[in-house]
């Protein structure tokens, strides 16, 4: 049987106790519901399981501190390789910027040890999740003897730092790897929180301008409202008639002065004529004679 295999079957024993003395307690909850016989009957039973259990750990008492021992041995196994895993990253990096390696060259070795890491990363959590459990169930006296690799929290702490003075900056990023996780996401954090205020304040800004762009549409509603409409009962003189249809037609804002100007009326243009000194006929400003009578007409229609 392998190492994994007799890893698994101790956490069933430890999952196994823990229901069992769950239940104990739930059989302390019920203890005034039945009679006392029943109860110490079942009591009996169930602290009899919690024994036979205990005893089954008990016997892989040698197995846990060799299962120990080899995690102890496994992490410091891949921390060295991980270092070396990294170096190589620098050096092919180095050698990069030197005109060594052809981009595409690069690219494949240094995604290649890239995928080294990953996987070194991912032995790490796994030994680093084994010697956590299987520390509880050791003593302590056990435990002072091992490296700091085996007893902390690993796989950030103890990360080694050489890739972090690579010159360029993304390669760096790329290279540190999951060292930098931590430091990253408090950055990530710091400038969402930044963004959520800045964008706070410029939604306040947008609020504040609607209000204000509110309140001018409804004073130009209220003033349009107040203005008197044609066939309204009130007699408006021409000018406000055309006043008002221009303004609901071209708004000030949206309109030039020239688009403003309304046509003169067939009556106007027809009072500017020029009229003829014999037969009284206006004719058009810029007639020489009269279209009635002939007669030559004043200086006035030259113009």
């Amino acid at each position: 049987m392998d190492e994994d295999t007799k890893f698994e079957e101790f956490q069933d024993l430890i999952k196994e106790l823990s229901e069992v003395k769950g239940k104990l307690l739930k059989l302390e909850e019920r203890k005034n519901t039945v009679r006392e016989v029943v109860y110490e009957r079942v009591r009996g039973d169930y602290e009899e399981k919690v024994r036979q259990v205990e005893a089954q750990i008990e016997e892989k008492r040698d197995f846990l501190e060799n299962a120990f021992s080899t995690a102890r041995s496994e992490i410091e196994d891949v921390v060295n390789r991980r270092k070396g895993v990294e170096e190589e990253v620098e050096e092919i990096s180095l050698r990069h910027y030197l005109g060594e390696y052809e981009d595409e060259e690069y690219e494949r070795l240094h995604q290649d040890r890239i995928d080294m890491l990953g996987s070194l990363m991912k032995e790490m959590e796994t030994l680093t999740k084994r010697i956590n459990f299987l520390k509880e169930f050791l003593p302590d006296s056990m435990l002072e003897t091992l490296p700091e690799e085996a007893l902390a929290s690993i796989p950030h702490e103890e990360m080694p730092s050489e890739t972090e003075s690579l010159t360029e900056g993304e390669t760096a990023r790329d290279e540190v790897g999951v060292k930098e996780v931590v430091t990253e996401a408090a950055a990530e954090q710091e400038i969402s929180e930044e963004t959520a205020l800045k964008e706070s304040a410029e939604e306040e800004g947008v609020e504040e301008r609607i209000g204000v762009e509110s309140d001018e549409s409804e004073r130009r509603e209220a003033e349009v409202e107040e203005e008197p409409e044609v066939g309204s009962g009130e007699m408006l003189s021409r000018e406000e008639a055309e006043a008002i249809i221009e303004d609901r037609i071209y708004p000030a804002e949206e309109t030039s002065d020239i688009m403003k100007q309304p046509e003169l009326a067939p009556e106007a243009k027809e009072k500017e004529g020029v009229e003829c000194p014999k037969c009284g006929l206006r004719n058009e400003p810029d007639s020489w004679y009269c279209e009635k009578c002939g007669a030559q007409l004043l200086e006035e229609g030259a113009g």
